[in-house]
């Protein structure tokens, strides 16, 4: 078998790279690399016969040279079905993780993104934030609370959590807001097959994928520009669904979707967003956002002080956690598995 290259550079130039590999070896790599993220064993980074090594002599290094030449920071990647849920920024070379030098979204076609739209001004617009810590039949999500209050400090907006979020006022709320912006931080989980076995979990239910197809008629004067699904596995989709729940989101007549590639973890997840929001408040692009924050989690920047979440800055990103909480982090933040799997989909800016 073969792994085909294609890059687009800005200004046109078209390059090609094939890589030769078997098939069967190529699938015990991509087993052994999501079985060391998911159970946060070493990726051994610095070994050039590591997965995340080889997958990276695959799919990057080809490109290498054109990628430093070019003085290009963001890809945008369309891939075949197989390779959309490999998480590019974890591929590591020389024990550098791809993210400390590029930032990558993807898009389920080249075609169906528009890149020609210009940057809008979503700070002046403002954000709606939707979501519970308390469910039903779910595991609680202790820190929604704090997180919906760290993005409220760098955005204006509305926000309708804990009893407020029903299926019923999600739906309405997301048909007749004007925010450009949309974060929802709750449950959620896709299931390969039907569109109605994908599912976003509110306070009182559950909206499947079919619901929001509705909502691209009712905004088409007021487009989302991002959609955030601070959720467990959002992002993974099947040939049923091109790319999970986050497609949902694109479906949705959204420009960009951020979703995660396996069950992330909760106190992780609270602290990426609320230093996502951070840079994207500042005029970063989405894309450039979202890789600043993983690199800030892959270097360690964001760490466990006393009982707080502490950002680079200093900023208390998530306090009061208990020792039980912070047992479960023992190297803090730095493993692929707690920043590598959120990814953007649809336009980079």
């Amino acid at each position: 078998g073969f792994v085909d290259l294609t890059l687009i550079t800005s200004d046109g130039t078209v390059v090609g790279r094939r890589s030769e590999l078997s098939l069967k070896e190529f699938a015990t790599l991509l087993r052994g690399f999501y079985g060391k993220i998911t159970s946060q064993r070493p990726l051994a980074s610095s070994n050039a016969s590591s997965e995340t090594s080889r997958l990276y002599s695959l799919f990057i290094e080809p490109i290498d040279e054109i990628l430093d030449r070019e003085q290009v920071t963001s890809v945008l990647v369309s891939a075949d079905r197989g390779l959309q849920a490999i998480p590019f920024s974890a591929l590591a070379h020389q024990g550098e993780y791809a993210v400390k030098k590029t930032s990558f979204s993807f898009t389920p076609s080249l075609a169906l993104t528009d890149l020609s739209v210009p940057l809008a001004d979503t700070k002046s617009e403002g954000i709606l934030i939707m979501g519970s810590s308390e469910f039903s039949d779910l595991a609680p999500l202790p820190f929604v609370g704090q997180e919906v209050e760290n993005i409220q400090q760098v955005y204006e907006g509305l926000a309708v959590v804990e009893d407020q979020f029903t299926s019923q006022r999600v739906i309405t709320d997301l048909k007749s807001s004007t925010q450009p912006l949309i974060h929802l931080a709750t449950h959620a989980d896709f299931k390969g097959g039907k569109p109605d076995q994908s599912m976003i979990h509110t306070r009182d239910g559950f909206i499947s994928f079919e619901a929001f197809k509705s909502i691209r008629r009712e905004r088409k004067s007021d487009p989302i520009d991002l959609f955030v699904l601070s959720a467990c596995r959002s992002a993974l989709g099947d040939s049923d669904s091109e790319m999970g729940l986050a497609g949902m989101a694109l479906q949705a007549g959204a420009k960009s979707a951020i979703g995660s590639l396996w069950y992330v973890d909760d106190i992780a997840t609270s602290a990426f967003f609320s230093q996502f929001y951070r840079y994207l408040s500042r005029g970063m692009t989405k894309s450039s956002a979202l890789s600043m924050t993983q690199r800030d989690f892959a270097s360690g920047s964001i760490k466990i002080t006393g009982s707080d979440v502490v950002a680079p800055s200093g900023d208390i990103l998530l306090s009061n956690l208990s020792a039980s909480q912070k047992f479960n982090y023992p190297r803090g933040f730095r493993h692929p598995f707690f920043w590598s799997g959120f990814v953007l989909l649809g336009t980079p800016w």
